[in-house]
């Protein structure tokens, strides 16, 4: 029996929902709830191999939305399955929750009751699952990461580490002396990551290594 709980603020979604799974055999629903902490909170009581879970929680105070729960079950409860079921199908949302650690993503707009149901076994069996529609968005993240790598590759490990201390603010003596090294050597390592990206300063220094998800500030 794959036992399943439901996180979605739209009772009728809900309903739907836990009306198509009482009709097929091995399926339980073992909870739902319009709020992901409500559901944090049950969850050392609950019974549950799989989350259904929304992106947006409107009924959920910030910041206790669809991503913030799939870490918290990432980080406390990595042997639940989660599975976003969500109409937010763009680059960002899914990118975030891939970020978060989401095992599946059905489309409220591609998506159908057999998808989800497909989506449900195919991650109790280890693998995958993203409906068609994502296809182009997961090709695009792909894309994406090799680029990332591709110029991440770029630097060494001390010009990386230079450019965060750089988008923290920090000037030339400061970073020195986080890095206990000269000024000189500093300054120098700068100058090698202005050739590489073909950059002129800090400021573009900076703002090119967040574009490109190198820091995050």
């Amino acid at each position: 029996m794959i036992k399943i709980v439901i996180v979605e603020d739209h009772k009728l979604m809900r309903d739907n929902l836990k009306f198509l799974f009482s009709i097929i055999d091995d399926f339980c629903v073992t909870g739902d709830y319009a709020k992901g902490e409500d559901f944090i909170a049950a969850l050392p009581s609950l019974s549950v191999d799989v989350v259904l879970l929304d992106f947006i929680l409107k009924d959920s105070p910030m910041p206790m939305q669809g991503d913030d729960v799939a870490r918290y079950l990432r980080r406390e409860r990595p042997d639940i399955k989660v599975v976003m079921v969500s109409g937010e199908n763009n680059l960002e949302t899914l990118q975030k929750m891939l970020d978060a650690g989401i095992d599946g993503f059905v489309s409220k707009e591609a998506g159908c009751s057999d998808s989800i149901a497909e989506a449900i076994r195919s991650v109790m069996n280890g693998s995958k699952y993203y409906t068609q529609d994502m296809s182009s968005i997961l090709a695009k993240i792909a894309d994406n990461k090799q680029k990332k790598k591709e110029i991440s590759g770029e630097f060494t490990e001390q010009e990386h580490r230079i450019l965060e201390l750089c988008g923290e603010g920090l000037q030339g003596k400061e970073i020195a002396d986080r890095l206990n090294i000269s000024v000189n050597t500093v300054y120098n390592h700068k100058r090698s990551i202005y050739k590489k990206a073909g950059l002129n300063n800090n400021t573009e220094a900076v703002v090119y290594a967040v574009n490109n998800n190198l820091i995050r500030l």
